[in-house]
């Protein structure tokens, strides 16, 4: 129990460093999942993303390192609680076969897997508690401060808050697709052109990029895709559409205006939206209509 104890402690804690830092690649995708599934305003999910991943970094650091060791496993334990109440509900209500974000896009896991995973993290936390005598052997309990004060503004600094107009109206228009790019600005004023909006993670994304692959003439289309620049990188050459022209998703005001709701497909005419369609309304008859027009 001397050397059980401190090792499971430290690899404890480096299970929730790891699970902060997954959430960060790509944070796009965290933050739709907080906006999505649990009902996070457009407002303050910047914000409150960073806050949840920093939290669990910090315990992550503060648990390995035995700072305040049993205050900070029964922090990590209430987090867990916090976190499985949602799931449970998620599950409940049918919508569990979601991502729910718990490991980031890296190791996607729906609501009863992350469960699950969370008993465990439980399991493990009550073991720590009941071994009080050990659980502080090996510390180096002043090294994480040193390492929180330097980490953080580091961190904020290569995931900085968005800079996003809240004050603009929430709606696909020529002047927030013309953020995503600086050429698309003369690709859309003339002709028309099918803006598909893409996530490199959604599995019906990847549906209708396969459809796509197979179109006759994609001179029409342009694909936005977020969820990273390697994410996007590997969405065009896994999914056959690398032949597409296309750019990686970074405007937090187009985002917002679609309601980060994936796939959507866009009908551009002469630099003005015409229509917009989103999820499940967007088919193979309504890209068939729309390239053949």
């Amino acid at each position: 129990m001397k050397t059980a104890a401190p090792i499971i402690r430290i690899l404890f804690g480096c299970l929730f460093i790891a699970s902060g830092i997954v959430k960060l690649f790509p944070i796009d995708a965290f933050e739709l999942i907080l906006i999505k599934q649990v009902g996070v305003s457009w407002d303050i999910a910047p914000l409150f993303t960073r806050l949840v991943i920093i939290l669990e970094i910090v315990l992550g650091l503060f648990i390995s390192f035995g700072f305040f060791t049993r205050l900070m496993v029964i922090g990590s334990i209430a987090m867990l609680i916090g976190f499985s109440i949602f799931l449970a509900n998620q599950i409940m209500s049918g919508s569990g076969a979601e991502n729910c974000g718990c490991f980031g896009e890296l190791i996607p896991m729906d609501a009863p897997e992350s469960l699950a995973k969370n008993l465990v993290f439980m399991a493990i936390a009550l073991f720590l508690m009941g071994t009080n005598k050990y659980l502080n052997r090996w510390s180096l309990k002043w090294v994480p401060i040193p390492l929180v004060v330097i980490g953080i503004p580091i961190l904020l600094y290569f995931v900085p808050l968005p800079e996003a107009d809240l004050s603009k109206e929430a709606t696909i228009n020529s002047a927030l697709i013309s953020e995503v790019n600086e050429s698309y600005k003369a690709v859309f004023l003339e002709g028309d052109k099918v803006l598909v909006l893409l996530l490199s993670k959604c599995v019906h994304c990847k549906q209708l990029a396969s459809l796509i692959a197979t179109t006759e003439d994609p001179s029409k289309i342009r694909l936005i895709i977020y969820g990273g620049e390697r994410g996007a990188k590997d969405f065009v050459a896994d999914n056959g559409v690398s032949h597409i022209p296309f750019y990686i998703g970074q405007s937090r005001n187009l985002l917002r205006a679609f309601n980060g709701m994936f796939p959507t497909v866009v009908y551009v005419r002469d630099g003005e939206v015409v229509s917009n369609w989103t999820g499940k309304e967007v088919n193979k008859e309504l890209l068939t209509q729309l390239l053949n027009q």
